[in-house]
């Protein structure tokens, strides 16, 4: 018998347990072991005009953030467009891969603060 590992991405919560007992299931009498594993995370950031621009232009290919979730390499940044001035959001976002990371305290940054590497995938005005 061979081990399975499900890989589901963009599922979370109820879904995702719902998934995992369908192909315990239906795998059974077929696997020795079945792993479930969960895709990349994808994760709403605010940006500052100024610097959302940037990264829209490609001029920019990183993100500076305070590491207060578990960012990966895989995971996706969806940045939208907030003004902090008008406390309101423009409707337009960056949907970015997260391609590099520095974690907190590496290369001298600070305990709470990485520098995640980005590629831009999508790009869409209000």
């Amino acid at each position: 018998m061979a081990d399975a590992v499900i890989f589901v991405e963009g599922v979370t919560g109820s879904h995702s347990a719902e998934l995992l007992r369908k192909a315990r299931s239906e795998l059974q009498d077929k696997c020795n072991e079945i792993r479930f594993a969960l895709g990349p995370k994808v994760h709403v950031l605010k940006a500052d005009p100024a610097p959302f621009r940037e990264v829209w232009a490609g001029m920019k290919k990183y993100e500076v953030r305070k590491f207060d979730r578990d960012f990966r390499v895989g995971d996706e940044l969806k940045l939208v467009e907030f003004s902090r001035e008008g406390c309101c959001y423009s409707g337009a976002y960056v949907r970015a891969k997260v391609t590099t990371l520095s974690r907190p305290g590496e290369w001298g940054l600070p305990p709470d603060v990485g520098v995640l590497g980005i590629d831009v995938l999508e790009k869409a005005e209000a």
